[in-house]
């Protein structure tokens, strides 16, 4: 769970955004996460890049054991607790990067499946750049010692990561477009 926010936290750091904490927290003998950061600044790379982020944690836990975690339009629609919130907010975002898609074609009910799939290889594509992978592993490796860090801790953990290998954070604009550019080549 861990690298999972840890996924979140790093991915949204890369599309410019602050980031205001991320925790883990026990339910039910269960680990959940919360990573809260701030709004892009421009709406309309809203829905693409925090698509993304919401995926990123998906892609933090596949990149680490590819064969423990299967990410698959079965795992969108299952009744897992455990991700529910992302899943939750992933199918909201979905909706409304298709809605257009969803109104002219609404007997097709694998429009969003479609919609996921390009948007979890973006994710899977940034977590895997090895700035990114190393950031994951630093603000994990945090969480699981303290299972909380401020937004402040957590972005000066990512930024150092950053600025070392000449990465440079808010690439906001040219990512959500690429994201874009994804969904609208989406078959």
């Amino acid at each position: 769970m861990a690298l999972h926010e840890a996924g979140h936290a790093v991915i949204a750091r890369h599309f410019g955004k602050n980031i205001c904490d991320v925790c883990l927290y026990e339910v039910e003998g269960l680990y959940h996460g919360k990573t809260t950061a701030s709004l892009p600044q421009q709406q309309e790379l809203i829905t693409e890049s925090e698509s993304v982020i919401v995926l990123a944690g998906f892609a933090a836990e596949q990149h680490y054991n590819p064969k423990g975690f299967i990410f698959d339009k079965d795992f969108l629609k299952s009744g897992c607790k455990k991700y529910a919130s992302d899943r939750k907010s992933l199918d909201k975002l979905l909706q409304k990067l298709c809605e257009s898609e969803i109104v002219n074609n609404p007997d097709d009910d694998c429009i969003l499946d479609r919609a996921a799939a390009p948007l979890f290889d973006e994710a899977k594509r940034l977590v895997a750049t090895p700035s990114h992978w190393r950031a994951i592993e630093s603000l994990a490796e945090k969480l699981c010692v303290s299972l909380h860090v401020t937004g402040k801790i957590a972005m000066e953990t990512i930024d150092v990561i950053f600025l070392t290998d000449n990465e440079t954070v808010g690439k906001e604009e040219s990512a959500g477009r690429q994201a874009a550019e994804l969904t609208q080549h989406a078959p």
